[in-house]
């Protein structure tokens, strides 16, 4: 008997197979015991139904059966030769209980009815016999049946845009709907998906924010606000509430570098302490993986201190006092060692691949040592020197200096 229902990965979704039956009013036909959905291509002109290597599926009320031989494996879905059975996919496969398996949860692919990626524009609703049954794969729902009865032709547009709402969608082959399917397995309806169309959200983002945990509302909601949504989505996918996000945002913190300062392991009380006082919150979680602290980095912002040269010079084993005396005479601290001599060059090196390091690991702390064929983005950081890019080439094993 078919459930409203199925259970997917321990969440549940529309049974689009028992929506089809109950509202086309169907019963199983006579010599059959479970109900299925096969894919075919449809030729307009001729409406003849053929699947893969050109094979006919007849119109409704009718048996279509496989030519063989057989081989029989109840593991196997996927045809051994042309004739060894005809695939479908069910979410009836709980009824069977073939050679006494059991089964837990019911995993539908829309890959099962369809032999060689045939789009879902045409579907047939098709019935069979456990008796019949070949092979099957109790957690994806496809079956290779000796035969099935044709019940009825349907538009598999009109079938998601009507009934999808819910339902699951994973590995849906309809062009047509790429963008809607995501987001009517979240729950949204095709007039809710109509209405965030015409206000320019990413279709792609939102299904994201959605997949991260986001409600419709909420992702919305964010999108009018002028938050990414797929950087939304990764905060939430990182453990961030929406609550936390829409308060970052409020303060006009960049929500991309709140995920990245909140996965380095600094409190919201010192992103927002630091954002008011004007400290890049990009930077700050590096300053305080130096060893320093939050008044410190705020006595060097306001000092004047470019706080990216001052992580550098930490990273080099410069002290607070070595920076600032460094700043007050104009010596390039950042560029010879916290000012120290020239031939402390190899702890810039490592200094510049620590920080690069960080920035580009999403804020994550760096291992022991860093290997030079790595890349990294100086330009980013604001840097231009081919010349440590050529040593750091031909410096392999630099290791970062300890701190205390």
């Amino acid at each position: 008997m078919l459930e409203p229902t199925v259970t997917i990965d321990g969440k549940r979704y529309v049974n689009l197979l028992e929506t089809v039956v109950r509202a086309g009013g169907h019963q199983l036909p006579e010599g059959t015991t479970n109900w299925g959905l096969r894919a075919v291509y449809r030729d307009e002109a001729s409406g003849v139904r053929t699947s893969r290597n050109g094979f006919t599926y007849p119109g409704p009320g009718n048996w279509v059966e496989a030519a063989g031989p057989f081989y029989r494996d109840a593991h196997r879905t996927r045809p051994l030769r042309d004739g060894d059975g005809l695939c479908l996919v069910t979410t009836d496969i709980v009824d069977i209980r073939w050679r006494g398996r059991k089964t837990g949860d019911t995993v539908w692919m829309w890959t099962g009815m369809a032999s060689t990626r045939i789009p879902a524009d045409h579907l047939l609703l098709v019935a069979y016999h456990a008796e019949h049954v070949l092979g099957l794969d109790y957690h994806r729902g496809i079956v290779r049946v000796e035969r099935m009865y044709v019940v009825a032709d349907l538009d598999g547009a009109h079938l998601i845009t009507t009934h999808g709402t819910g339902a699951e969608l994973t590995g849906l082959h309809l062009p047509s709907l790429s963008l809607a399917a995501p987001l009517l397995m979240q729950g949204l309806t095709p007039s809710e998906i109509e209405a965030a169309r015409r206000t320019g959200v990413d279709m792609e983002a939102l299904a994201h924010a959605l997949r991260a945990g986001a409600s419709p509302g909420q992702a919305l909601s964010m999108h009018a606000a002028g938050v990414d949504l797929r950087e939304y989505g990764s905060c939430l996918s990182d453990g961030l509430t929406h609550n936390e996000v829409r308060c970052a945002h409020g303060a006009g913190i960049d929500v991309r570098l709140y995920r990245k300062a909140r996965r380095a392991g600094i409190s919201d009380d010192h992103i927002y302490a630091a954002h008011r006082a004007g400290i890049d919150v990009f930077v700050y979680p590096a300053a305080r993986q130096t060893g320093a602290s939050d008044r410190r980095i705020r006595a060097a912002q306001r000092a004047g201190i470019n706080l990216r040269e001052y992580v550098l010079a930490r990273w080099a084993g410069a002290t607070d006092q070595q920076v600032r005396a460094a700043h007050r005479t104009g010596r390039d601290f950042c560029l010879n060692g916290s000012g120290q001599q020239a031939a402390d060059g190899a702890a810039t090196l490592q200094a510049l691949l620590v920080l690069d390091g960080w920035l580009s690991r999403h804020m994550r702390p760096p291992a022991d040592s860093f290997s030079p064929q790595q890349s990294f983005d100086f330009a980013s950081l604001g840097y231009r020197r081919p010349d440590l890019e050529e040593e750091l080439d031909a410096a392999p094993g630099l290791r970062i200096p300890a701190h205390g």
